[in-house]
C-alpha cells in the first residue's frame, strides 16, 4: 500500500503491485520466480517496468522478502 499510496508509480507499476498484493493475499506469500510467469509477465519483467526508478523495483522485493520470511515463520510457530 505503501507505493500505491505514494502516487509515484505509473499505470503499468500500479497493476503490477497489484498483481503481487492480490498474489500475496491469496497464497500468503510470492516467490520471486513466480514474477516472470503471467500475469506478471504480461506485464513486463520487474527490472522493465522500473527502469526509471530501480529503488522503488529494489523496494518492492525487500517487501516480497519480508513476507516470504513471515510466512515462513508463521509456519513453522
Amino acid at each position: 500500500s505503501e507505493f500505491l499510496s505514494e502516487e509515484r508509480l505509473n499505470s503499468q507499476q500500479i497493476k503490477f503491485v497489484k498483481l503481487i498484493i492480490d498474489y500475496v493475499s491469496k497464497n500468503g506469500y510470492l516467490e520471486k520466480k513466480v514474477l516472470q510467469e503471467d500475469p506478471f509477465r504480461a506485464l513486463g519483467s520487474i527490472s522493465e517496468l522500473f527502469k526509471d526508478n530501480l529503488d522503488d523495483a529494489r523496494e518492492i522485493i525487500g517487501v516480497i522478502d519480508k513476507i516470504n520470511q513471515n510466512s515462513e515463520f508463521t509456519e513453522g510457530a
